[in-house]
C-alpha cells in the first residue's frame, strides 16, 4: 500500500508540472479575467500557479512582489488595473480592481510565504 501511495504522489507531482501555465505575462484585461476564472474553477491550475510563483523568493516584500508581478502581467496591463480600481485623481471604477480577484488572494498568499526573514 505504501508503494502504491508513493507512486501516486510521484505521478501527481509530474502531472502538476505539466499543467498549462502558458500565456504569462498577461497583456490585457480579458486574459486576466480568463485566468482569474480558471483559478476559481480549476484547483489543479490554482495549485500549479502557486507552485510556479513560489519560485520567486527574496529578502523583502518589495522584491518578491516585483518578481511575481513581472511574471504575471505586462506594463500595459499594469496600467489598466489598480489595487482598489481607482485611477487618476482617485476616480472610482476607472481601472479594474485587483483586490476583488482570486489572483490577488493567490499573490498575497505566495508573497507571505516567500519572504524570508
Amino acid at each position: 500500500l505504501k508503494d502504491i501511495l508513493k507512486n501516486n504522489s510521484i505521478h501527481d507531482d509530474s502531472f502538476h508540472d505539466n499543467t498549462d501555465l502558458e500565456g504569462f505575462p498577461l497583456n490585457n484585461l480579458n486574459s486576466l479575467k480568463e485566468v482569474d476564472s480558471k483559478l476559481k474553477s480549476d484547483t489543479l491550475y490554482y495549485k500549479c500557479l502557486i507552485k510556479r510563483l513560489k519560485e520567486f523568493g527574496g529578502n523583502n516584500v518589495y522584491m518578491v512582489t516585483k518578481c511575481i508581478m513581472e511574471f504575471l502581467i505586462t506594463d500595459n496591463l499594469g496600467m489598466q488595473i489598480s489595487l482598489t480600481g481607482r485611477g487618476t485623481n482617485n476616480k472610482k471604477n476607472e481601472k479594474m480592481s485587483l483586490i476583488s480577484l482570486t489572483i490577488f488572494k493567490l499573490i498575497t498568499r505566495v508573497i507571505m510565504k516567500n519572504v524570508s526573514g
